[in-house]
């Protein structure tokens, strides 16, 4: 099938392109290349790092005292917890809404409309007296959070290529988990003019957003780049749904020593929460000095090389977790598996940018980022049984598991030769 296209270097003469013409033709990607990466574009990268942290992570310290002032039963013991939980769930609906959109309407639009909504819902705390009112706010600033992360992704694999898009990918990991250490005592520290006092860092989404309003360039790819794809592809065709079964999987397999890392502290005999924060907040800083050297390092490895490192340090330092008897050895491992865990997302989302065209960038981003966010309950739902009938070393030892038997898939890869370099 051909569709008619204009030329432009025959001054308005129309000629005949197939769609694998237009998504293969360089022009097009060299013209989509040629757009700005900006201090606009990079702050809204960045800042998009940080309302992720924030969506997740800011409330953390204070939910005992929400719990104190707005509780008045059973069920709302429930809906206090729903108040870090809804932000999840909503994200797996941000991510594809703007990952459908930004191919269409741009990123400008969608990022001052997140920007907007991540400042109004999510101060909604300083004023709102309603629990259930509370909610439905956070589930408005999870759908934001999720838009803004996907828009990211989406400017970094349209803007640039290569060591660039690695390079940047990497740092937007490194930002959200440099976020995630200082934000609690910060927050800690907030707390103490009141449980209402931490909303008022969601204001931090006005700035974003007005800097999406006025200063980002909403430039999108040339029509005749896009006209054939749009009509003729079709999405089993194009998807990298090797890409969204391993988005489940790696976050299945990074989610466990989230969720089951304290149990498993405890279990090794110490349940202190300043202790168990001081291990957490080594975990967020090893895994963020990885994800700043994702991009330099990229440069002499293949994808399949990347996953092979990351997994490879990954199910060494979670094996060690899961046998140590010592609450040292425990420690010791997750800060080995962290190592690997800082260039999980990264090159994930570069791989995904690297495998479809630039006029699919947005819809394939947001879906595999959809995969890999419902992996979180995904991974309670089915090692859940497990870990309570052995403990939560079962679960460490799952996602080892897990790792070790990806590493040996990327592995055989390399060696077959089955690995393109960047």
């Amino acid at each position: 099938m051909t569709f008619p296209l204009t030329d432009p270097s025959k001054e308005g003469n129309v000629v005949q392109h197939s769609a694998a013409q237009v998504i293969n033709d360089p022009n097009c990607e060299t013209r989509a290349l040629q757009r700005e990466f900006g201090w606009e574009a990079k702050t809204v990268v960045l800042g998009a790092g940080v309302m992720l942290a924030l969506a997740f992570g800011a409330l953390l310290p204070v939910l005992p005292q929400i719990e104190a002032a707005l509780s008045r039963g059973p069920q709302d013991s429930f809906l206090i917890k729903q108040l870090f939980g809804i932000v999840g769930l909503s994200i797996v609906i941000g991510a594809p809404l703007a990952g459908f959109l930004v191919d269409r309407v741009g990123v400008r639009i969608i990022v001052t409309v997140a920007g907007l909504v991540i400042c109004i819902a999510g101060t909604a705390g300083l004023y709102v007296n309603s629990l259930p009112v509370l909610v439905g706010s956070r589930m408005l600033l999870g759908i934001a959070a999720g838009a803004i992360d996907t828009t990211s992704v989406a400017i970094i694999n349209t803007r640039l290529h290569g060591n660039e898009r690695a390079k940047w990918n990497g740092t937007r990991i490194a930002v959200t988990l440099i976020c995630s250490v200082i934000m609690q005592p910060t927050v800690g520290y907030i707390a103490q003019f009141g449980w209402r006092a931490p909303f008022a860092v969601y204001t931090l989404g006005l700035p974003l957003g007005l800097i999406g309003a006025f200063a980002l360039k909403n430039e999108r790819l040339p029509r005749e780049c896009v006209a054939a794809i749009q009509k003729e592809a079709r999405f089993r065709d194009w998807f990298p749904f090797r890409y969204a079964l391993l988005a489940l999987v790696l976050g299945i397999m990074t989610y466990l020593p989230v969720v089951y890392g304290p149990f498993l502290m405890r279990q090794r005999g110490v349940s202190s929460p300043v202790t168990i924060s001081l291990v957490l907040m080594g975990t967020s800083t090893i895994g963020a000095v990885s994800s700043m050297l994702y991009g330099p390092f990229r440069r002499n490895l293949s994808i399949e090389g990347a996953f092979t490192f990351s997994l490879a340090w990954w199910g060494a330092g979670t094996l060690i977790a899961a046998l140590t008897p010592t609450f040292t050895g425990a420690v010791i491992g997750l800060l080995v598996g962290f190592v690997g865990y800082g260039w999980v997302v990264p090159n994930l989302m570069t791989a995904v940018g690297e495998s479809v065209a630039l006029s699919q960038q947005g819809r394939a981003v947001g879906l595999v980022r959809t995969m890999h966010e419902l992996a979180a309950p995904a991974c309670i739902v089915l090692v859940e049984p497990v870990a309570k009938k052995f403990g939560p070393d079962s679960a460490i030892m799952i996602s080892s598991i897990l790792a070790i038997g990806m590493l040996a898939v990327f592995a055989r890869k390399i060696a077959l030769g089955k690995h393109v370099r960047a």
